[in-house]
């Protein structure tokens, strides 16, 4: 019981592959709230599969270093790439996912969550670390959200979404894309012809305006 805080920092010092399995509950939550961190401060990049299976759990695969961790009974989950450009895939469920991407603090930060199941914050990746949403099975929905300032979308030809200097946000299996702009003067750019987007539907939301400039969104018919 109570609010728990489990560090778990991977690989070896060596870069080895690490190979070990950990399972990581973090008990009744009650009204409190247990945090797993997992950072991963080897010299070489890392891959990591997340696959969300409850509100308080899911499965983080680090499959570069044959390890994976188990999570339960936990509420709150953050994997730290230690800026050596890590490779970070989350996975939806069989059936029909929203995938929610928030931006976070900087350019390397950010969260994901797939339905109401346990989110994820990254934090770290690396300038050219990889963040990948993956449907899978079902009809899927990416909704990527701006910030508060001016924003610049740029969605490439294999649904790849740019925002500002970001981190790019890939996709795999998602069929509907949802741009929420919010606040300031948002530009969206779609790359490819619409005709050859990779998906069926997209949805453009500039948010409120910030000047007489407003949102704008460039398409090519």
């Amino acid at each position: 019981s109570g609010s728990d805080q489990v560090t778990l920092q991977t690989p070896a010092s060596n870069n080895a592959v690490w190979d070990v399995d950990v399972t990581v509950n973090g008990g009744v939550p009650a009204e409190d709230t247990d945090r797993l961190i997992v950072q991963t401060p080897g010299a070489a990049s890392e891959t990591a599969v997340y696959t969300p299976s409850a509100a308080d759990g899911g499965t983080l695969d680090l499959t570069s270093l044959s390890s994976l961790v188990t999570i339960t009974g936990t509420e709150a989950l953050s994997y730290s790439g230690m800026g050596d450009n890590d490779s970070l895939t989350i996975v939806g469920t069989n059936g029909n996912d929203v995938f929610v991407h928030n931006p976070g603090a900087n350019d390397q930060a950010g969260s994901i969550q797939v339905n109401s199941l346990l989110a994820l914050s990254y934090l770290t990746l690396g300038s050219t670390g990889s963040l990948t949403a993956s449907g899978g099975a079902g009809t899927d929905t990416l909704v990527a959200n701006g910030t508060a300032a001016n924003d610049s979308f740029t969605v490439g030809a294999a649904g790849q979404v740019n925002l500002n200097s970001r981190v790019v946000l890939n996709v795999a299996g998602i069929e509907t894309l949802w741009l929420e702009g919010f606040d300031g003067d948002d530009t969206s750019t779609l790359v490819p012809a619409i005709s050859a987007s990779v998906y069926t539907t997209m949805n453009f939301n500039g948010g409120a305006a910030a000047s007489a400039t407003g949102d704008r969104v460039n398409l090519v018919a």
